[in-house]
């Protein structure tokens, strides 16, 4: 019995270091994988959803991310629809580099909009090289996402008195 006691916690550590290191460190941090396929001249529409305000990028080589964006107005994103009043899109800025630890993720925009919204996006790659580059659009998480697993709304912060900016900023950094 004595032996049981003893390999269970030791079973137990093993298993968790186990699942830490199966996912590489910047999956955490997304929240939508969209496959596309970039051609000259064809823009790409794409459904993703949002948590509040997520930052979209591109998972792709730098080598492709250099020829996307060799040029101002490379990259136009439009917002065509959504199911949930409010969402919009700002901060269009190719060409800013790698932000997140995501591997090979490279940022593209973000879009705002309530929790839950889904969007149709199409966005346009004025310099896309000859043929078809295969690419991931990659939404990544709000950091209110990283609050004990749910994602609560803006008007159920407020309501909340005890959720300072300070205590969602300590929650996104010790996740």
């Amino acid at each position: 019995m004595k032996i049981a006691w003893t390999v269970a916690p030791l079973l137990g550590v093993a298993c968790i270091f186990a699942s830490c290191a199966s996912q590489p460190s910047g999956d955490r941090f997304v929240l939508q994988r969209i496959p596309i396929e970039i051609q000259s001249g064809k823009s790409v529409e794409v459904q993703m959803r949002t948590t509040g305000g997520n930052e979209v990028g591109i998972r792709c080589s730098p080598e492709a991310w250099n020829t996307l964006t060799n040029s101002a107005e490379s990259v136009t994103v439009q917002l065509i629809s959504s199911n949930k009043k409010g969402t919009f899109i700002h901060g269009i800025g190719p060409g800013s580099g790698k932000k997140w630890p995501i591997e090979s993720f490279y940022y593209l925009f973000q879009i705002h909009g309530e929790c839950g919204a889904k969007a149709l996006v199409e966005i346009t790659f004025r310099n896309a090289p000859p043929g078809v580059t295969h690419a991931e659009l990659i939404v990544c998480k709000h950091p209110a996402d990283f609050v004990n697993g749910s994602v609560p709304t803006i008007r159920q912060l407020r309501k909340r008195k005890r959720v300072s900016p300070g205590y969602l900023l300590r929650a996104f950094l010790t996740s």
